[in-house]
């Protein structure tokens, strides 16, 4: 079965979708980026000082 699909339409459709996996990433960025700054806090804070992994400000 053949279905036609509006050119503009599938063109928006591509770059929601492209937007949404864009976000998905930043997130997941987000999410490691504050899990490992938990762990670096937890460390500072059992230890007092900074593991070596553990980006500098």
């Amino acid at each position: 079965m053949l279905v036609l699909v509006d050119k503009g339409w599938l063109d928006t459709v591509l770059t929601r979708f492209g937007e949404a996996i864009a976000a998905v990433t930043r997130a997941n960025a987000r999410a490691g980026a504050n899990m490992q700054q938990d762990a670096c806090t937890h460390a500072v804070f059992e230890t007092g000082v900074a593991p070596a992994n553990c980006p500098a400000r």
